[in-house]
This record gives structure tokens, sequence and C-alpha cells, in this order.
């Protein structure tokens, strides 16, 4: 059995995800009989499920009516273990999920660490005192399930640590910490019976999409934490754990953006809700399309045939699950294929390119792949973000009332404090002026576009310095100051930080190797990087620049780093010193 938790992402179940058919189809086709589940409605009710085969959690719904027990299975435990079934696993794979959403890690956590006072501050010598919810969900969705016997464990969560120092389990401090804590916990109170639970039983755990940051700063630097700052599991601090790299897997349709649904004044209006193909008779649809309103077919469909839980609850669980199950085959059950996908290992700079090397080992069988990728989406110049036509009214006003305060996004939230400015603000911005308001003050300002193209990224200076007072692994704002610095576990120059003495520049990738990429500097002219990073913070792999995307084609492109079996590119960030990478420890390179 493994036991599956975390927040919504792994609360989302099987019912919002695109491959839901097929897995019914493939069920009643007489597939996955070996997997057994405690399938319930309630994440909130965690031992109110009821235990059934595979084939008994599609006999209480049809096609018309899918009201199966598996659509209320969490998506990424069951595509999990349905993936290890495709491998070869023959054994019974049971399951049980209780993940529950907008909960935080300490949530959790075994209680009994909690004697007063965390081992896992935000600050190197810091002291995190017990929260009231601390432990709790621990009490709640963890003990009930603690006597039973399990294969191991399956995590999805951080979204609402995002706003919490990411921190570094080398020095003991933050999520980095935590995670190591969670893990050393749940192993101790499922192994206290002697010949129960292994006491080094496997962790899986799933790392962030960008749309998980919800809003707060350093997703990168949130990735490194989950694997407790190693950049890859297993490690010395998480032993024989496995995880899955879901950066880049963002809903494949995004969900509802492209031209052919509405909502902005430059959509087509092809996709009405509910319905699988495009509006035929729409002039508006006619007109976008050129005449040919079933281009949108397959964005309708896909809109119409899978419900949405928001973009923070990518829709494509099936990848996430099927890499899960590489990992854990490939550790676990005997195979002998990567865990993981291509690892940092070391880089060498030359004159004009930099090669950096991947870990042999890690690779196993695998050898490295260059997909290809846009390099005209390097580098991008972000418009502002486009603007709901509800909220154009809202927009005037605010252009108008506001026109002192148009700085950034806080000095323009700030205006509603303006004598007299929110009575004129609330009157337009509609029946919910706060949210309406909050979100028009957006569109005035350049959205935070994600890394695209390359992904691969340099560091130069700029101003006249040489840039490396601008490398750190987590950047931070000091709450009394306001002035950025950068916190001693996250590798700060000696000179002091300052982000404004360089500049991360996207470079190509020349070639690949079994083992290594060369990426080009010869766009740098001559000057030297001081530090390389690689899917860092928010990303994804989407062709933006294909005018057919999301409109019959979903996002669903390789990064342009990954294994020859597909798993992507481990993202890292490490600085160059005398012609080498140097990354910031526990991370190895």
């Amino acid at each position: 059995m493994f036991y599956c938790s975390g927040q919504s992402n792994m609360w989302l179940p099987v019912q919002y995800t695109f491959s839901r058919n097929k897995t019914v189809a493939a069920i009643a086709a007489g597939k996955y009989t070996n997997i057994r589940g405690m399938f319930s409605p309630s994440a909130t009710t965690p031992t109110g499920g009821v235990w059934k085969t595979a084939m008994q959690a599609i006999q209480d719904g049809n096609a018309t009516s899918p009201t199966y027990s598996l659509f209320d299975m969490g998506a990424t435990c069951w595509y999990f273990a349905q993936g290890l079934v495709e491998r070869g696993v023959t054994t019974p794979i049971g399951l049980a999920d209780t993940a529950i959403g907008g909960q935080r890690i300490e949530e959790f956590m075994n209680n009994a660490t909690y004697t007063g006072a965390m081992s896992c501050p935000n600050d190197i010598g810091g002291t995190e005192y017990k929260d009231s919810w601390n432990g709790q969900l621990f009490a709640k969705q963890v003990m009930p399930f603690v006597d039973m016997t399990v294969k191991g464990t399956v995590w999805f969560q951080g979204e609402n640590n995002m706003m919490d120092p990411k921190g570094n389990s080398g020095v003991n401090v933050g999520y980095s910490c935590k995670q190591r804590e969670l893990v050393k916990g749940w192993r101790s109170i499922w192994s206290e019976t002697p010949g129960t639970t292994d006491p080094t039983a496997p962790f899986g755990l799933v790392t962030l999409a960008s749309s998980g940051s919800e809003g707060g700063p350093n997703m990168g630097a949130m990735r490194l934490a989950q694997t407790a700052g190693f950049g890859v599991l297993p490690n010395d601090a998480i032993p024989k754990s496995f995880f899955a790299q879901a950066g880049d897997l963002e809903d494949a349709w995004g969900p509802a953006v492209g031209p052919c649904f509405s909502g902005f004044a430059a959509q087509w209006e092809c996709c009405d809700k509910g319905v699988y193909q495009a509006n035929q008779s729409s002039e508006k649809c006619r007109a976008g399309t050129g005449g040919k309103p079933e281009i949108c077919d397959p964005a309708c469909a896909a809109a119409a045939g899978t419900p949405s839980e928001g973009g923070i609850h990518p829709r494509s669980k099936l990848p996430v699950g099927e890499r899960l199950a590489t990992a854990a085959f490939n550790l676990i059950y005997g195979g002998t294929g990567a865990i993981t996908g291509p690892t940092l290992s070391s880089c060498t700079v030359g004159s004009t390119s930099l090669t950096v090397e991947f870990n042999t080992t890690l690779l196993a069988t695998d050898t490295v792949v260059l997909n290809s990728y846009n390099s005209s989406l390097n580098n991008p110049s972000p418009d502002p973000p486009p603007l709901p036509t509800t909220l154009v009214p809202c927009y005037s006003v605010v252009k108008s009332v506001c026109a002192n305060n148009l700085h950034n996004i806080t000095d323009c939230r700030n205006c509603r404090n303006v004598p007299g400015a929110w009575a004129k603000l609330q009157a337009a911005c509609g029946g919910r002026p706060i949210n309406n308001f909050h979100e028009t003050c957006k569109s005035f300002f350049p959205a935070t576009t994600p890394l695209r193209g390359s992904l691969v990224e340099v560091l130069v200076g700029q101003g006249g310095a040489d840039g490396t007072s601008a490398f750190c692994v987590e950047p931070m704002v000091n709450d009394t100051t306001m002035q950025e610095y950068c916190p001693p576990w996250a590798g700060p120059p000696t000179t002091g930080y300052s982000s404004a003495a360089g500049k991360w520049f996207q470079v190509d990738i020349l070639s690949a190797t079994a083992s290594s990429v060369t990426v080009d500097l010869s766009a740098l002219n001559g000057t030297a990087p001081v530090a390389i990073r690689y899917a860092w913070g928010i990303f994804d792999c989407c062709n933006t620049g294909d005018p057919m995307l999301y409109i019959d084609k979903p996002c669903d492109n390789a990064c342009p780093i990954t294994s020859s079996t597909l798993l992507p590119a481990n993202p890292f960030m490490a600085k160059l010193v005398g012609g080498k990478c140097s990354c910031i420890a526990p991370q190895a390179c």
C-alpha cells in the first residue's frame, strides 16, 4: 500500500483530468486488476472511504452519469499506481489519499517533534514557535493510517508555504529543513512497531508546477527546498526517496486560454460552455478563424470534456503519475533505468561556449537529449496582461482616479486609501470591487512572463559591475527596511548582494552528447558569465510562437533538455568560479 497526502494538487481527483475516460475504458477492458483504493468523496473525512477494486470503482457510474468512485481518488496517487502496473508491477497495490487543499507542511508533521519550538526556524539561530495548527492534520489525516503497513508514501505540497523562506536543510532553516523532518517523522511513526513498515520506507514527492506559486517569490528555491537543498532525490538528507519534476506540467489546455474562448476582447468566442464543438453560427468565431470554426473543436472539447478547478490545479496529472512511477519502479521494484532526469554534475566555461555535464550514474541507461525549442522566446519583453472586457469600466476609473499611483502594482492598490478614491473605484469595479480593483491594477504593468525558449540563463554584470554581487539562490526583502538581501544559506556574495549588479541573460543550446550539453556564449561578446541556471523559477516549455497553440493543439512540448526516456532535466543554479560550476551546499557540483 502507498499512502498519499499533501494539499490540493494531490487532492485533485481523477474527475478533473484529461485521462479519466481512457482510464475508465482500460479498467472496463480488464486492466489494473491489482489496484485497490480507499475511495472517499471528502478530503476532510479520510477514513470515510470504501475500499474497492478498480473494477468496483467504475461500477457506480456510466458515460452519461460519470459518478464513478474512481473519480473521487486523487489523480496523482491513482496515476502513480496505474503507471506502476504499466511498467510491469503485478503485486497488489493499495492506495489511500488524504490530501486536503490549502494547507501547510507544518500541519502534516509529527506533533511529537513540537516541544515548544520547531527545529526548522526561518533564519539561522532563529526560533519558530509552535502555531496552533501545527500537527493538526497529522492527527487527522495521518494517524488513522499508521497501523497499516505501507510500502511507501507520496507527497505533493508546497503552494501554501510559498510565502515563507525556502531555506536550506544544511543549516536547518525553512521549508528545506521541514521537508527532511516530515519524512523522518512519518518514517518513525509508521515503523514504530517492529516488523511492520520499513524504517526507510520509500518516500516520493512531486515538485511544484509554476502555477503553484500562489504569488510567493523564489519558485526555483522552493523546488530546491523540496529536495532538502540537494536538487535531486535520493540524497543524504532524504535517503531511499524518489520524485517527479512537475515544473513543466501545467494544464495542457490552459485551462480555457487561447483565442477560441471568450472573456477578452481579442478572443473569438467559439467555445460555448459545455459544448464540444465550436459555434459555427458565431460571426465573431467565423471571422477569427477565417471561416473555419472547426479548427477550435479540440480546444472546445478539452474544456467541455474535463471540468477544471482553476489554473493552479493543472488537469495534466497523468504525466505526473507516470514520472513518479518511472522513478519508483527503478528505485523499488528492480528496474534498471534512470530514476530522474539529467542532473548537473559539473561545467566548463570556454571563450564562446559553456559545457554542462550531467551525472552519468543517475542517467543509468538513459542519454541526454536536446529537444527542439523556439529560440525567439529567449529574453522576452513582456506586455501588460490582457484586460477582461468586464473590467473595462473599472480600468477607466483606475486610470483617472489613480493617475498618481501607477508606478507599480502595490502603489496602484494603495490608491484605494487616497481620500475619496475608494467610493469612485467601488462604484466602477462591479460586484466584487476589491478583487476586480486588484485585477485591474495588474493590467497596467508587465506580467511576470514564464521563462521559455532554451531555459538556460547566465548571469552577467551590468552598470560596470562584474555581476557576482547579483548572485543569490533565494533573494529576500527585509520587512523593516524593505531592502533586498541574500541570506547566508543562499550563497551570498562577499561584497554584499545587489540585484542591480547583474542580469540573467538567456542563451541558446548548441549541441548535446550522451551526457552533456553545450551552450552558446557568443552573444555575450566576450563578457564572462559569473553564474548559470536552468529551468529556474516560473517557466514552461510551451512554444507560444506557434499560432495554433491552444487552438488545435495543447501545450505538451518536451522541455529543451530531457533524458532519452523524456524525464526533464532537474533545475539547477550554480556560480561559475575559475571556469567551473560551484553549487551552494548541500548541493554538489
